[in-house]
């Protein structure tokens, strides 16, 4: 046996030992010759290397959609932490709004004919009347919406919860959004003697 026969056997016995064969990659079948046959080892290595390509090729794929997956479920959590703090605040405001109207009715009782003018000085132009925060609930994250709402505008409903709990009225408009419909004549506060509407249902 030649030098050159002793290198390629031992080079073509390396190559099948690091790598063993792959069904999904099969070595060439058109290439003919021994053990030895030069062209045979090179066809064999740059099989080998393709694998090797296709698998990091793979690996990579497989970690990009990972950090994909992981960046839209971080995403989903920050805007579902961030619609909280919305409706959080939008409560608190309701709840300021409520509270500071008592004690205005309170005072008003208990003044008399002394009770301050509301209706005019600095607050003339907004007496009576609700912010536009109040006005507007905060939108939902889509990924927590309802597909479908079975509600339209013209349809009649009965109220199931608060102080209008079995009374029936018209919805005026429905909001996908934030999920909540406007009734008629319905869910009002009488704010010094305006009546407004407080929210949406």
């Amino acid at each position: 046996m030649s030098d050159d026969s002793h290198w390629l056997s031992l080079t073509s016995t390396h190559c099948r030992s690091r790598a063993p064969r792959s069904r999904n990659f099969p070595f060439p079948s058109d290439i003919s010759g021994t053990v030895g046959d030069p062209q045979l080892a090179i066809a064999r290595t740059a099989s080998f290397k393709m694998q090797k390509i296709i698998r990091r090729t793979a690996l990579a794929r497989n970690q990009a959609q990972r950090k994909a997956i992981r960046a839209a479920k971080a995403a989903e959590r920050e805007e579902f932490k961030d619609a909280l703090r919305q409706r959080f605040a939008f409560n608190r405001i309701e709840l300021d709004n409520v509270r500071a109207e008592r004690i205005r009715r309170r005072e008003d009782w208990l003044r008399g004919p002394l009770a301050p003018k509301r209706d005019a000085g600095l607050d003339a132009k907004t007496f009576g009347s609700l912010s536009p925060q109040a006005m507007n609930p905060p939108t939902i994250p889509k990924h927590l919406r309802r597909k479908y709402i079975n509600i339209a505008a013209g349809d009649r409903v009965c109220i199931m919860k608060g102080r209008d709990k079995g009374k029936i009225g018209e919805v005026i408009k429905v909001d996908p959004n934030n999920e909540t419909v406007m009734v008629k004549d319905l869910n009002m506060v009488r704010f010094h003697g305006c009546i407004r509407s407080m929210s949406t249902y």
